[in-house]
């Protein structure tokens, strides 16, 4: 990760989608303690395992990016 990332900044819901392993387990406990409700992945694998744990197990609502971006690469050729 290069320099500081947002994720520790007040927010109602958290959209990831520059880099891959984006929000790590600590990011994670960074947005809840923020009151962050909503994650959701707007490309595919931008959380590590250990943030999508936490944020489940908190009941934050999760859209992994297979489903929050209808799978990007795996769809567009669909038009």
């Amino acid at each position: 990760m290069c320099g500081p990332t947002p994720w520790g900044i007040k927010c109602d819901c958290a959209f990831p989608c520059a880099t891959q392993n984006e929000i790590t387990g600590e990011d994670a406990r960074k947005l809840i303690e923020e009151r962050c409700y909503l994650v959701s992945e707007a490309a595919t694998c931008r959380a590590f395992p250990a943030a999508v744990d936490l944020s489940l197990k908190k009941k934050i609502l999760f859209g992994p990016g297979k489903a929050a971006n209808a799978g990007g690469v795996a769809t567009s050729g669909l038009r």
